[in-house]
This record gives structure tokens, sequence and C-alpha cells, in this order.
């Protein structure tokens, strides 16, 4: 483990050797696949999956993103409409999310994918980078969302399954097309440009 947690931080391993609890200052795993999960108090969950190998050393640093605050004392009444939430309006919200994400591997630059996907794991940044910054192997870069798949939102949240489709010139000056599936959670309350108050905690490559 790497930084400061907050108090009441669960962290727990679920692998080989079944469900372990971790602990801030160092825990021995079994060699194989793990979902590492962190769970505290007024913060949103994290989860990554790992691959380890005997007899190596492998620092988790999840990211501690406070889950969106709710005023004490404040009326009886519902924050959001009581009249009832609007499925409609979370839908396209979502989607815009979803394309500003998309966006940001566009824009060629880390820090805005980053700044759409604030909850990403230190090791999801360094996969995805040499894709967004390398402008050499993966010139003239287009990326959109190409298909949502499914999408079932709440008001507290939302799980998505989705396509991104890049386009892209490659070292030999060859087009070529890619499409990356991908599973994902939003929740309401992200400041992200674009996001229209949605954002990304979560996402999974595959679905």
């Amino acid at each position: 483990m790497a930084g400061s947690l907050p108090q009441g931080a669960q962290l727990t391993a679920v692998g080989p050797g079944g469900t372990q609890a971790m602990s801030p200052g160092g825990t021995n795993l079994p060699a194989g696949r793990w979902t590492l999960e962190f769970q505290a108090p007024g913060h949103v969950p994290q989860r990554e999956v790992v691959t380890l190998q005997a007899g190596a050393r492998f620092t988790w640093s999840p990211a501690v993103v406070a889950e969106p605050a709710v005023a004490e004392g404040a009326p009886s009444e519902p924050a959001p409409a009581p009249a009832g939430f609007d499925e409609a309006a979370a839908r396209v919200g979502v989607e815009a999310a979803l394309a500003a994400f998309a966006g940001g591997f566009q824009s060629r630059d880390m820090q805005n994918v980053i700044r759409r996907y604030p909850t990403s794991s230190e090791e999801w940044r360094g996969e995805w980078r040499p894709l967004v910054e390398d402008t050499r192997n993966f010139r003239d870069l287009q990326a959109g969302i190409g298909e949502v798949r499914h999408l079932s939102v709440a008001e507290g949240s939302a799980d998505v399954q989705f396509v991104m489709s890049l386009r892209y010139v490659d070292l030999r000056n060859r087009p070529q097309s890619q499409n990356l599936s991908f599973r994902g959670r939003l929740i309401p309350g992200g400041s992200s440009p674009g996001g229209s108050g949605w954002m990304l905690v979560d996402l999974q490559t595959g679905g």
C-alpha cells in the first residue's frame, strides 16, 4: 500500500487464497490473479485486478475520492426534485460523460483523460498513456463512442457497457481502426469538463 487512508478504511484481496484482509503496512499474497478492493465510509469504493508473480513486490495506491456531500441538518424534503428521478436526463448526462472521456483520448493529453476518469489507478494510466501521448505510432488519432451496449441509470449511480472507436495512422503511414469494449460505473455530481454532472469512477476492459 502507498499513501494515507481515511478512518475506517477496509482493504481486502480476493484471489487464489480466498478473501484476505490487507494491511497498509504490507501483506503477503500468493502468486496469481487478485482483485484488490478498498472501502471507507463516505468514500467511493475502489477495485483493481492484478496478476502477481511469485516473489514480486507490488504497491497499490487506491484513489481516495469522497462521495458527493450531503448537508447535515437539511430539511426533510428530498434534495433532488420530489417529482421523481429524471431517467432521460440522467442518460443524456451519462452519454455526455462517456463522450468527454473519449474526447480526452483525442486531445492527446493524459491529464484530460484523468480529469474525465479521476479515480483511475496509476497502473491503468500507465497502460493507456502510450496510446494517448505517442504521436509517432498513433498519428491523427480520432476517438469517439461507437456504441452504448447497455446503460442502467439510477439516482445514485449508472452502470454502462460501451465501445470506444479509435481511428489513427500508424508508423508506416497506414490507416488503422480499433474498437475497445469497456464496462464501467458512474456517479452523479462529477465536475469533469463536458460530463454534465456525471463522473466515471470505475472502468474495466471488456464487456
